[in-house]
């Protein structure tokens, strides 16, 4: 949100994070994570990396493979395309398109009209082609298979929305 991107100004975003988390956690002792989003993805991959440090996560909308919210029978190889359309069309919008993009997402995303200036103004200042790789990373990003390592408390929380026009069964994953 203004600041420079620093470490996630190249590459891949996610995978570095994950590993940050699980050499952090790996230091501590019965760690509690918790993330929103990407950050519960990421929540759910450093319990999976380290099982004997990790004591409890809470995951906060998220899913362990972002893509199937196109279907449930996405695979990451299913996704890519679409990924990189995505991560590409983010990247090369004009501003005010990028800024019309953010009204939408807002109300999508902050149910009170008055609490979406703040959140619109963070993604407006955030350096757009890490939101785009991070966007990228996690559509591709299958934690599925890590899921039997994790052996932490857990705890998911979702928001279910009808207006998405998404089952609650569709979260299973």
């Amino acid at each position: 949100a203004g600041e420079p991107a620093g470490l996630n100004s190249e590459g891949p975003v996610l995978a570095p994070r994950v590993d940050d988390g699980a050499a952090y956690a790996a230091k501590l002792e019965k760690p509690a994570i918790i993330g929103h989003s990407i950050g519960g993805l990421i929540a759910l991959e450093v319990a999976a990396k380290q099982p004997a440090k990790v004591d409890r996560i809470l995951v906060v909308d998220a899913l362990s493979f972002y893509s199937l919210l196109f279907g449930p029978q996405a695979t990451p190889a299913m996704a890519k395309p679409q990924a990189e359309l995505m991560r590409t069309q983010t990247i090369a919008m004009a501003d005010a398109q990028f800024a019309a993009g953010q009204d939408q997402t807002m109300a999508m995303m902050v149910k009170t009209e008055s609490a979406r200036a703040a959140p619109k103004d963070w993604s407006l200042k955030s350096d757009r082609k890490v939101i785009a790789q991070a966007m990228y990373d996690a559509m591709l990003e299958d934690a599925r298979p890590l899921l039997p390592a994790i052996k932490a408390k857990a705890t998911v929380v979702y928001a279910y929305d009808p207006a998405m026009n998404r089952p609650a069964s569709m979260l299973d994953g």
